[in-house]
C-alpha cells in the first residue's frame, strides 16, 4: 500500500484554551489529541484526508488534503481567531 504522513502542529493561542487539548479527527475518526505547542504525526494511505480540530463545542472548518506517497503533509493549527479557530496547510516533500 502506498502511504504518506500527516503532521499536525499546534501553535500557541488564546490563554482561555492554553491547558486544553484539541481532538484531532481524520475522516471523522479521532486519531489523537494536541496540546499547545505539540505535534502529531500519522501514517495515512495515499488519497484524500479530511482533517478537523475540535475543542468542546467548537471546531475548525474541516480541511481536505491529498496525501501523496512518501510525502509529509504539514498542517499548522492555531486558535488565532478566538473561539472560531483557524487552520492552514501545505504539502511538503521529505
Amino acid at each position: 500500500m502506498r502511504e504518506g504522513r500527516i503532521t499536525i502542529h499546534r501553535r500557541g493561542g488564546p490563554k482561555f484554551d492554553m491547558l486544553r487539548a484539541y481532538r484531532i479527527l481524520i475522516n471523522g475518526q479521532q486519531v489523537g489529541k494536541l496540546r499547545r505547542g505539540g505535534s502529531l504525526t500519522l501514517i495515512h494511505p495515499e488519497g484524500r484526508a479530511v482533517i478537523e480540530a475540535r475543542i468542546d463545542w467548537c471546531s475548525a472548518t474541516p480541511l481536505a488534503v491529498m496525501v501523496g506517497p512518501e510525502t509529509n503533509t504539514v498542517i499548522e493549527g492555531a486558535n488565532s481567531n478566538g473561539m472560531a479557530g483557524a487552520m492552514m496547510a501545505s504539502d511538503v516533500l521529505d
